[in-house]
């Protein structure tokens, strides 16, 4: 079993591709017909999204052309309009076929990569009013899951009579998935603050409970033992079927399956060999699962439950020690083997998770297995209502209090830590020193071998947390769009940031900030920036700030005096003077922080009349370490330039072109005066034409090697004081690669 999964992982390698035959169309508008693959979740009311399977695609109105394709669509409409499309329809969709984002910078999430791993490749946006269900649908399968998922929102509507937000969700989540109906933010902060997140979607651990229950009633009526297998088999797969069949509920559902089977020939299962087997059926019929979460998560815990409770529960005698001492193994176990994988993906660790999912455990066994019981009874018309109204009157107390439970666990200090994301070797060395810790609870802690190598991996994990400093100066500029945000890590292991890109101030709740700086952040444990630099107010400079200030301390900030009135500016300052975050306004030729060797200045143009004062007064900022010199031009040209360069030093290195390489911010004499030798173009998809030809050619022209963020991802430039290296991210290897190395001008 254990060779057969070892070929499931080599036919992943051979089976997850990078494209299909619709990525040729993409960036165009197209029309498609085809099939609606999975059940429509809908986060917002004003949009749905649903995987969809591709049969005829066109474009430019051309005759539509045969294709076999998956894609991700997203369709922006009313809510009464957007309720009517189902699992199975097919359908006809004109709008935008785009590749799904790809991760430019560190630690970002890679959509592009997330969407091949489910054999997909294109997302494509519909507005309202340009689809339309073309057909129910025709085949026996999807009618079926049609049905399925049909009478699934019946029972839920009727649940609706009988239980309020947020118990409603709750029960909904437990009992049918988590795609079933969305909880209120506060609930899943609460779950997540208190380690419980898990129980908000059906897992292996209610199909588990749900046929115990089961079998435990059928047993105390001397019901025939096979009529007892046969039965809890169809309650396993209805639900299962249910549920939207999810990795860990599929995991679940085909471990019982087997082992019933078994059982009603007289055959036991080994326990590890069936784990193993269900993971290589599994990655046979779909090898791009080994990269979900979930699925992972699902085996690793499996695994450590049979792994590490057996031999120890075997060995109590008393059946009431035996339980109490099973439920409190269980989630101990769990959150020891789930812990890395859940720090690696989420930079997170729920504190007190054991403790809650103690206390909730006799809580869940109840909602799973009654509200099961119910939504199998409310199949029958004539019953629903009253069959539900009397079920839920019974687990309404029941979910509050876990609500309860979670929100005084998620109130405690310290809930929730964000740890930095652990390496793959920190994960391997981790699990190998409690696969040898299994090794001695069953051997008793007899085997002297076990016991050094427990020894030896705990050193090994140990050591790398050893950070040794290299005693470089870092420059990130961070690949945020037609935006600015610079990251300068110093000798020291200080930060100081340059601007902070976008934010949800002006796009209305997504954060490119957040997902992105903010991530970086949290992997890297910076949790404090000695000096946060607003060259000025434009929302492309400063829209993140409100984002990365609520979860990083700013020592001082620096502010342009030029006023700008606009609403990202007033909200960022409001932000900034609630929380009394030290402010200090720039001044020209100033030095705003040093260190032996590094300082870094600030310089104010004294522009008073111009076309673009927020422009051409950017705050302008100067890095020295050592022989080498990096200037920051913000959104500042030629004539802000012109205005500063007397405090310059002969000699820089590398230049931020200003205003993202748009035209009157470079030029021959400006070139030529400091002796740059590298220029940095922070920019993305705009309207504006940035970078302009004009300044690309005079780069060219001057010899001057140039990187864009939109072209290279993120760049990193990292110098010792006598050589710098520039790099860009990559995000296949999720690495920074070399693209050039360059002793300073000095030299």
């Amino acid at each position: 079993m254990y060779l057969l999964f070892a070929l499931a992982l080599l036919n992943c390698h051979l089976q997850i591709k990078d494209c299909d035959a619709l990525c040729k169309y993409a960036e165009n508008r197209i029309s498609l017909t085809g099939t609606v693959i999975s059940i429509p979740t809908t986060n917002t009311d004003d949009r749905t999204k649903f995987y969809f399977s591709s049969e005829t695609v066109s474009v430019d109105n051309k005759k539509p052309q045969e294709i076999k394709a998956r894609s991700i669509v997203t369709i922006y409409g009313q809510p009464d309009s957007l309720s009517k499309i189902k699992i199975g329809d097919k359908l006809k969709l004109n709008g935008f076929l785009a590749l799904p984002f790809e991760a430019q910078n560190p630690s970002q999430f890679d959509y592009r990569n997330y969407l091949k791993n489910h054999k997909t490749f294109t997302a494509v946006y519909v507005k309202d009013n340009n689809w339309k269900i073309v057909s129910p649908p025709d085949s026996s399968g999807w009618k079926f899951l049609q049905k399925l998922n049909n009478k699934r929102m019946q029972i839920l509507d009727i649940h609706k009579k009988y239980l309020k937000t947020p118990n409603l969700e709750v029960l909904g989540g437990i009992v049918f998935g988590d795609d079933a109906i969305n909880p209120p933010d506060s609930i899943k902060t609460s779950f997540i603050n208190s380690g419980l997140l898990h129980i908000l979607a059906a897992s292996g651990m209610n199909v588990s409970i749900i046929f115990g229950m089961w079998y435990f009633i059928a047993v105390r009526l001397r019901i025939n033992y096979r009529f007892i297998l046969l039965f809890g088999a169809f309650l396993v797969a209805a639900y299962t079927l249910m549920t939207g069949m999810g990795p860990s509920v599929l995991r679940a559902a085909l471990m019982i399956e087997l082992v019933l089977l078994g059982k009603f020939f007289d055959r036991d299962a080994d326990t590890f060999s069936l784990i193993f087997f269900v993971a290589m059926a599994l990655l046979v019929y779909n090898p791009a699962m080994i990269t979900d979460i979930g699925f992972q998560l699902s085996f690793i815990v499996t695994f450590a439950l049979m792994f590490y409770c057996p031999p120890v529960l075997e060995r109590i005698d008393n059946k009431f020690l035996d339980f109490l001492a099973g439920a409190l193994l269980i989630p101990i176990v769990a959150q020891m083997w789930a812990a890395p994988v859940q720090m690696f993906y989420f930079n997170t660790f729920a504190t007190y998770s054991v403790a809650a999912n103690f206390l909730i455990s006799p809580l869940i066994v109840i909602i799973s297995f009654l509200g099961f019981l119910a939504s199998t009874l409310a199949l029958l018309p004539f019953v629903a209502n009253p069959v539900c109204r009397v079920f839920d009157f019974v687990l309404n107390p029941v979910v509050t209090i876990l609500i309860k439970i979670s929100d005084y666990f998620a109130g405690l200090p310290n809930s929730l830590l964000v740890v930095p994301n652990p390496s793959v070797i920190q994960c391997l060395l981790y699990f190998a020193m409690l696969i040898a810790l299994g090794f001695a609870i069953r051997t008793g802690f007899k085997n002297k071998k076990i016991i050094i190598s427990i020894l030896v991996f705990s050193l090994l994990f140990g050591l790398c947390f050893v950070k040794i400093n290299d005693k470089k100066c870092r420059i990130l500029a961070f690949s945020v769009g037609n935006a600015d945000c610079f990251l300068i890590k110093t000798p020291q292991n200080k930060y100081i940031m340059i601007d902070t890109g976008r934010g949800s101030i002006k796009k209305g709740g997504f954060s490119l900030s957040s997902t992105v700086i903010d991530k970086y952040f949290k992997n890297k444990a910076i949790k404090k920036l000695e000096c946060l630099i607003l060259t000025h107010y434009d929302s492309d400079h400063i829209g993140g700030t409100v984002d990365i200030l609520e979860s990083t301390k700013a020592e001082t900030i620096i502010l342009n005096r030029y006023n700008k009135e606009t609403s990202t500016q007033n909200k960022t300052l409001d932000y900034i003077e609630k929380e009394k975050f030290p402010v200090s306004f720039a001044k020209n030729n100033n030095t705003v922080y040093s260190e032996p060797g590094l300082s870094v200045k600030t310089f104010v143009p004294d522009i008073k009349n111009s076309k673009n004062m927020s422009n051409d007064t950017s705050i302008i900022v100067l890095l020295t370490y050592a022989d080498f010199d990096m200037l920051f031009m913000a959104d500042g040209g030629i004539s802000s330039y012109n205005r500063i360069k007397k405090y310059l030093p002969e000699d820089i290195e590398v230049i931020k072109t200003g205003h993202h390489g748009a035209s009157e911010t470079i030029d021959t004499s400006m070139l030529k005066n400091n002796h740059f030798n590298t220029a940095i173009i922070s920019t993305g998809k705009n309207r504006y034409g940035h970078p302009d030809r004009k300044t690309i050619d005079t780069l060219i022209d001057n010899g001057i090697e140039f990187y864009r963020t939109d072209v290279n991802n993120a760049i990193e430039i990292t110098t010792d004081g006598f050589l710098y290296s520039t790099h860009s991210y990559n995000p296949a290897k999720r690495k920074f690669l070399k693209l050039s190395e360059t002793y300073t001008s000095k030299l």
